[in-house]
């Protein structure tokens, strides 16, 4: 993807392009803000619900919190069954993994993407 001779081919990339880039704190916290938001709704979205009776569904304990830290970044994934999602995800011996993580993330990337670099084109 290219814009405003700024040649960026991933994620990974944007990220690191960050620091680099001269925008202000604010800005750079909202597109990372706005990237989480649009992770976390696509993993919940994806994340199985169990088709056992059950109060708690893995769904309902996605968690992010924006600002998470100083330099704005945040963490996208469970909070108190958080280690669950291992199995359902990989799979064990007895059910195969339904690998939605990463379903999530490569659903998320190019709309994280374009948020992202759209968020510092409108600048403060």
């Amino acid at each position: 993807m290219s814009n405003n001779n700024i040649q960026i081919d991933g994620l990974d990339e944007l990220f690191s392009q960050l620091d680099k880039i001269n925008i202000s704190d604010t800005v750079r916290k909202e597109a990372i803000g706005e990237a989480a938001d649009i992770y976390g709704n696509i993993l919940i979205s994806n994340t199985p619900v169990s088709d056992k009776d059950k109060k708690n569904h893995l769904r309902d304990d996605v968690t992010y919190k924006k600002n998470q830290y100083p330099d704005g970044s945040v963490d996208v994934g469970f909070s108190k069954y958080g280690w669950y999602y291992r199995f359902v995800n990989n799979g064990t011996k007895s059910m195969p993994g339904k690998h939605f993580m990463e379903h999530s993330l490569d659903e998320a990337q190019p709309k994280m993407q374009e948020a992202i670099i759209n968020r510092i084109m409108e600048g403060d």
